[in-house]
């Protein structure tokens, strides 16, 4: 039907070729000319020629998809500008306001566009970077790039009281550099035009804009913040001493502390206070606010758009908002309240729904938007399936009735329904043409008014967005005109919404380029307590975060993954805080201080990834960690500080996605010999060591659950730096000790799923799997699995043995949100054991990715086996006997000697399982808990310790008998360092 009536405009539109007169439109600082077939003829600016003439572009076109029609007949009436086609059927008018700096184009009037075409409107003009364009309102998308001006109108139709939307304002540069003349015109736009701006008393000129400027820049110069959570505002104040240590400009609360549902709304309103940590609710909270504010410490609240919930009070409750979005209208045949099956009679133009485009409402509506829930009369229901009939009804089938606080009640012949959009099946949504959505705005706005709060938060200001981009901006600029101070804004996209002002301008981007554009991300201290899944956190891990800060992220102190911040507890518990607020504090400083050369060569230390595992994180990594260091002449240096890998088999660091860094690191066992690499110039290594526990793969097995021993094989052992060791000493088994559990899948419990090929050889598990592609196969889901039911918190380390084919896939053991990994670049049998889940997150043939964020040990409920990875045109076959998550034995590091290319460094003391030894320099090394807090230092002695530039032989060595743990070794040498101010 659309594509019809679109092939009839646009054949019309071709059907006759006449021209108008050329147009011509000037400023004070630059002319536009057009030429007689439509298209710019000249862009001049004094004497120099913007435009390409030779290619200008199309200039105003018409368009459907990749189908353009120019607007060939242009003409000016006094000050409207009216682009026809070349027929005439069609036309557009322009208002057009000659600034002294820039000319301004509003839409007033369309013909000929039916209503129900999806057509587009754009203007196009090929010119120097100089030529730029700014949108005037949500209807225009409008960009400025290195090929010229672009401005999209996609929602033509879309009409506000009867009245089309859609401008643009065209301006020039005086030079390509020059930000300052460009930020004085758009000064101008801003008052001039009339756009959007906060609720300020009196008239909005030129003049007021630039003062507000002034003072929104001056307030959020520093926007550092600590993301904190709590479950009473005393416990949320106990944090303040540390955020005043850190100098935090910022205290930002997620919803699940500041309101009653903690993500989408569900019970209450999206502004809604939480009472159980303010219990006078929103004056509690505006007094929290003013507290903070008087030591001179903003309060932002995370925001989840403008969502209605299922039990809203205002907007659902018993007697459902008729200004709900909505899919479509129609009414009910008769029906009592226990009818599951239902008669729906669609409004002429109604089609059923479905995720993908909606007849009406381009462009197409986005797939997270669900269209089962329908509103008859004052009684909400779900509907199972929707069922065309030959006489244009729709039968409801398997209904859901009376829902949430609504009552399942008999209606009448002709009842009056709705289909509801639900954004994420969670939230209803204010109907864009509404008042209901100027009405949610505004008591989202009133709440940041009364409380004070310096910061407008849209995580998931997609869900305005049904009907296109512009449902979304609209909310926004609702709020942003009714605020009556400054404040920052953020999306969960990563920009602030266009009606934001204070971000177009230079100068802001200039300020907050080393500092915090918007908010909550990834450039915070990544405070993170050792848990059984994850450990602590590390002053690399702070410094590798912090200095990406100078890329235009947060800096700041927060728990390293969203919704989520951290409390006074955890500021004390971890040993590190104080030292991860110096160097907090130490960034906020460089960041201020560094030359644009100086920028341009911290950020060539960070590249893009070239992971092609499927979720892994899109965050940059590098080699080296930036580390901030104060300097004798109070300036400060950053120190390209590395852990040392080998040639091959180590990833680069790296920031997980809403998770918080992953560093490279090397799994060996004391007696194992590391060959690494370093870049640098000969020193002493640093080091940091966490000691593991000991394992014993021949120890009694049973299986999970169950008593009954398990036989184990003799095996050979593989040394291999990453995933296996050799075992030096036996593991003597107390009596009284958890056994190892037997997980050897058998043909009984092993079912298929992917393209693994399981067999069994007795009881070993031969997988295969052929990879004909001229690509590499990755999977991450669909392997063979089984089901045993265990606890793994205290087994978390896996141990196999494996006749490998040397392919070069990789084998992959799952379990729930965690991946053990071995490469197969070995033929012949060896044993392997993998200390847990974590290990894979640093081995180069895998890495971190997206759904091994989150792991609970203690239930493990199927696990998975199978080729995680096969390279191109391999044929990859191996067999796998004897698994068993192995017990893990307490145990400890006695007297450690590190050797390094025939130098020693000798350590007098004990390290135990779980405990780190860090060593930088000098005479002492220092042990710490699991959380960094310091028990003692330990002496140290050194014998030409020295890693030289090159080939590095590292290993360390005990004389204990004991069994000898697993160690977690981060060596590290450090270039030349970058000096800062001083």
């Amino acid at each position: 039907m659309r594509n019809l009536v679109f092939c009839a405009i646009f054949t019309a539109v071709n059907a006759i070729n006449v021209h108008a007169a050329p147009a011509m439109l000037s400023t004070d600082t630059f002319q536009l000319h057009f030429a007689s077939d439509g298209k710019p003829a000249s862009l001049r600016a004094g004497t120099d020629e913007l435009l390409n003439v030779a290619n200008p572009g199309i200039g105003f076109s018409l368009s459907l998809k990749n189908a353009q029609v120019p607007l060939t007949d242009l003409s000016l009436q006094g000050d409207k500008l009216i682009a026809r086609s070349a027929n005439g059927t069609q036309s557009v008018t322009f208002a057009v306001h000659r600034g002294t700096q820039y000319l301004a184009f509003r839409l007033v009037e369309l013909k000929g566009v039916p209503a129900s075409s999806p057509l587009a409107l754009q203007f196009e003009m090929n010119a120097s970077p100089r030529a730029r364009v700014l949108e005037l309102d949500y209807m225009t998308q409008a960009r400025s790039d290195g090929d010229g001006p672009r401005v999209m109108w996609n929602y033509l139709l879309h009409l506000e009281n009867n009245k089309v939307q859609g401008g643009f304002a065209l301006y020039v540069r005086q030079t390509e550099d020059d930000e300052d003349d460009e930020d004085d015109t758009l000064l101008h736009i801003w008052a001039e035009e009339k756009l959007p701006h906060p609720n300020v008393p009196g008239e909005w000129t030129y003049e007021r804009a630039r003062q507000w400027m002034k003072e929104w820049q001056t307030l959020f110069a520093d926007r550092s913040q600590m993301i904190l959570e709590g479950q009473s505002v005393a416990e949320l104040r106990e944090a303040i001493p540390f955020a005043e240590r850190a100098q935090i400009k910022e205290i930002y609360l997620f919803t699940n502390t500041w309101r009653t549902d903690a993500f989408w709304p569900r019970t209450d309103t999206s502004w809604g206070v939480n009472r159980k940590v303010f219990p006078r609710g929103e004056d509690d909270l505006k007094a929290f606010s003013d507290e903070l504010r008087a030591k001179g410490i903003r309060l932002n609240l995370h925001y989840v758009s403008g969502g209605i919930g299922p039990f809203d009070p205002l907007y659902v409750a018993a007697k459902p908002d008729r200004r709900l979005a909505s899919w479509g209208s129609g009414t009910v045949d008769a029906t009592d309240e226990k009818a599951k099956d239902l008669v729906f009679r669609p409004a002429p133009g109604v089609e059923l729904p479905y995720k993908g485009d909606i007849l009406g409402r381009p462009p197409e509506v986005p797939h997270f938007f669900e269209f089962n829930y329908l509103r008859l009369e004052n009684e909400l229901l779900r509907v199972g399936e929707f069922a065309p009939q030959n006489d244009g009804t729709w039968l409801l089938k398997n209904c859901t009735r009376g829902l949430f606080n609504t009552k399942a009640i008999a209606h009448a012949a002709g009842a009056s329904a709705a289909g509801l959009f639900s954004a994420y099946g969670q939230n209803f949504v204010p109907d864009n043409e509404s008042t209901l959505l100027n009405e949610v705005a505004g008591n989202y706005a009133d709440l940041l008014n009364r409380c004070g709060i310096a910061h407008t938060e849209y995580d998931g200001g997609e869900i305005h967005c049904y009907s296109g981009g512009w449902g979304f901006e609209k909310f926004a600029t609702l709020v942003y005109e009714k605020l009556d101070h400054p404040v920052t804004s953020h999306t969960s996209g990563g920009r602030a919404p266009r009606c934001h002002f204070e971000y177009r301008l230079n100068s802001t981007q200039r300020l907050m380029r080393g500092n915090n554009r918007f908010t909550h991300g990834n450039y915070a201290v990544p405070l993170q307590l050792a848990g059984n899944a994850r450990v602590a956190s590390t002053i690399l891990d702070a410094n590798f975060t912090l200095s990406q800060g100078n890329l235009g992220g947060a800096l700041g102190i927060s728990k390293p993954e969203p919704m989520f911040g951290i409390n006074a507890q955890t500021l004390r518990a971890h040993g590190l805080t104080e030292r991860f607020i110096q160097t907090l504090l130490d960034w906020k400083a460089i960041s201020r201080t560094l030359t644009d050369a100086q920028r341009t060569q911290l950020n060539s230390w960070f590249t893009r990834t070239t992971s092609r595992m499927p979720e892994h994180s899109n965050h940059p990594v590098s080699p080296i960690v930036p580390v901030a260091r104060r300097t004798a002449n109070s300036g400060y240096e950053i120190v390209p500080t590395r852990v040392l890998t080998r040639k091959s088999g180590n990833i680069a660091w790296q920031q997980g996605q809403e998770h918080g860094p992953v560093s490279p690191r090397h799994f060996i066992k004391p007696g194992e010999e590391l060959l690494l690499q370093n870049p640098d110039a000969p020193q002493t290594p640093h080091f940091i060591v966490r000691v593991g526990w000991a394992l014993d793969a021949k120890a009694p097995s049973v299986l999970p659950g169950s008593a009954t021993p398990a036989p184990v094989s003799a095996t050979e052992r593989l040394n291999d730096s990453f995933t296996a060791g050799n075992v030096t000493a036996a593991v003597v088994n107390p009596a009284n000790a958890a056994p190892n559990f037997w997980l050897q899948p058998t043909a009984a419990t092993l079912r298929a799923s992917g393209d693994t090929r399981a067999t069994f050889e007795g009881n070993a598990l031969r997988l295969s799997q052929n990879n004909a592609r001229d690509t590499e196969r990755w999977e991450t889901k669909l392997l063979p699995y089984w089901n045993p039911q265990l606890d793994m918190s205290r087994h978390r380390a896996l141990g196999l043995d494996i006749s490998g084919d040397g392919s070069g896939a990789t084998l992959l053991l799952q379990i729930n949100g965690r991946d053990y990994v071995v490469p197969l670049d070995f033929k012949g049998r060896r044993h392997v054991e993998i200390p847990h889940g974590e290990a894979a997150w640093s081995s180069g043939a895998w890495g971190w990715r997206m759904d091994t964020k989150h792991a609970d040990y203690t239930r493990v409920s199927t696990l998975k086996i199978g080729f995680g990875f096969v390279p191109p045109r391999t044929n990859a076959s191996v067999l796998v006997e004897n698994l068993q998550a192995l017990r893990e034995a307490p145990t400890t590091l006695q007297n450690p000697i590190f050797r390094c290319n025939g130098g020693t460094l000798s350590v007098q003391g004990t390290i135990a399982s779980g405990q780190y030894l860090e060593y930088s320099g000098g005479e002492r090394a220092t042990l710490y808990d699991e959380n960094w807090q310091k028990i003692q230092d330990l002496p140290v002695t050194l014998n030409n310790f020295t890693a030289p530039t090159g080939e590095v032989k590292i290993a360390v060595t005990s004389t204990q008998t004991t069994p000898l743990p697993w160690l977690e070794t981060q060596f590290l040498t450090e270039g030349t360092p970058l000096k800062v101010g001083g």
